[in-house]
């Protein structure tokens, strides 16, 4: 009788954690089961075992003989094969002494169990049966948890790109505001738009000159003065501004003046940064919770496990 080769190598505890991820993979996608061919050797994938090959396996792990095992779970050897051949199932309590002697404890056991296609048998098992319900319970708290932050996700995507397409915290029509001078304390607001005339008489701007000494010559050449002061003050300066500020805007100078500023022309189209980013983040939010809840509702579409009837 040709031997059984095996070939394997130590691995670490399996945490219940890969006994999730195999909940949720589709089936199929998993389909390298434990080799039994003396060709190819003994090896092990996580999640995807029958019951005896489990056993098998951490038997053979440990260095144990199939007698040795049975002393200490105290069950006969021809028993054990049978067990390791998928021959027979294990009551609860001959279940717990196996896997006591294995150094094994349940969790360890459904998260190397394939629990897609055991035997229903093995899910009636009332530890693994007790396990397995809470342990779903579980799980589909952590699915219920994705879809809500996938969902919220989605909802921020959305309210990022639409601020973004909609110019909500960026406008992006720009206003121009022209002053052409500061106004002194005391001279009237449309001072640069001919306010400053209304301090001189008609009679200064008669077309016929004046005697020297009268008073419309007088008047004439403070008007004339007055003509060269304003044309030295003009000072332009502009603001702009993405928010309409009104026709005319009025703002007080840290020297005790003033400028008014006016509304020049239409508003002018500026592209902004911070829109274009805006749109980016939240369409790469959208998308990336609708995978997401697309991945939660197609791999959480496990809904249980085959308990059989008895």
């Amino acid at each position: 009788m040709n031997s059984l080769a095996v070939s394997y190598q130590p691995i670490p505890r399996i945490s219940p954690l890969f006994m999730y991820i195999h909940l949720l993979i589709p089936q199929g996608i998993a389909k390298n089961r434990v080799s039994t061919n003396p060709s190819k050797g003994l090896s092990m994938t996580s999640g995807n075992m029958t019951l005896g090959e489990i056993i098998r396996y951490h038997r053979q792990q440990q260095g144990l003989s199939q007698p040795e095992l049975a002393s200490k779970a105290q069950i006969e050897q021809s028993y054990l094969s049978k067990l390791e051949n998928d021959n027979s199932y294990p009551s609860d309590d001959i279940l717990k002494r196996i896997l006591s002697g294995l150094d094994l404890d349940i969790a360890d056991l459904c998260a190397q169990l394939d629990i897609r296609s055991a035997d229903p048998k093995v899910m009636h098992i009332e530890s693994i049966r007790t396990y397995m319900g809470r342990f779903q319970q579980q799980s589909q708290r952590r699915s219920v948890f994705l879809m809500a932050i996938f969902t919220l996700t989605i909802g921020i995507g959305c309210a990022l790109f639409y601020a973004g397409y909609s110019e909500a915290f960026f406008p992006e029509k720009q206003y121009s505001y022209q002053s052409r001078g500061e106004i002194q304390p005391g001279e009237p607001t449309d001072y640069f738009e001919g306010g400053w005339r209304r301090e001189f008489p008609a009679g200064a701007y008669r077309p016929f000159s004046s005697s020297e000494g009268s008073p419309e010559g007088e008047a004439k050449q403070q008007l004339r003065q007055a003509q060269v002061d304003q044309a030295n003050r003009v000072n332009y300066h502009s603001i702009q501004s993405f928010q309409p500020l009104g026709s005319i805007v009025e703002r007080q100078l840290d020297n005790g003046n003033r400028r008014l500023y006016r509304l020049v022309g239409s508003p002018t189209q500026v592209s902004r940064a911070e829109n274009g980013w805006l749109m980016l983040v939240g369409i790469t939010l959208t998308v990336s919770g609708v995978i997401g809840l697309l991945l939660v509702l197609r791999l959480g579409s496990f809904r249980g496990y085959p308990l059989g009837n008895g």
